[in-house]
């Protein structure tokens, strides 16, 4: 199995998001299948939503708000470009990651603090908006792919933000 992983540079962008793509391609015409691709969040995504998280506890939802906005729209954008206008259903799945993250901004405010969970929860959020935006260009390209939650993939403890796999429950996910 080829596994390939892309960091946040990788996926900066609809120019960096194409090159992932051609080297996912070439990757399966060597092999004759896969690869998995594994992705980070977009570029500066990650701090972006942390950031927000914690604009959200200081008790600014609508700062919050606005900060997510800008993550959700570079998002419509990016996907916009790479699937030619025709966003599909992929626009509905981002939108509703970053759905989630807005849930949780009141209780952010209310509570005066971010919890390591909520860390979790929120940090995810780029990387699982960034693997749809990704799988919907590889199909808009005519790559063949399959969008994995890695939720169901990957096991660990329960140590929030130190998170550790258990790789035997992982080989059996």
């Amino acid at each position: 199995m080829v596994v390939q992983k892309f960091g946040g540079t990788s996926v900066a962008d609809p120019d960096a998001i194409r090159r992932l793509i051609a080297i996912a391609s070439r990757a399966r015409t060597r092999h004759g299948r896969g690869p998995v691709v594994v992705v980070s969040a977009m570029s500066k995504v990650t701090d972006g939503l942390l950031a927000l998280a914690q604009t959200a506890a200081a008790g600014d939802v609508a700062g919050a708000r606005a900060q997510l906005g800008q993550i959700r729209e570079r998002h419509s954008r990016a996907l916009a470009e790479l699937v030619n206008g025709a966003p599909g259903p992929a626009e509905a799945l981002i939108q509703g990651e970053f759905d989630a993250v807005e849930a949780l901004l009141p209780s952010l405010s209310a509570a005066a603090t971010v919890s390591p969970r909520s860390l979790d929860a929120i940090g995810a959020a780029g990387e699982l908006a960034s693997s749809r935006l990704i799988a919907a260009a590889m199909a808009a390209s005519g790559l063949a792919s399959a969008w994995v939650d890695a939720r169901r993939a990957i096991v660990s403890d329960d140590e929030h933000t130190r998170a550790v796999p258990d790789t035997v429950r992982t080989n059996e996910a």
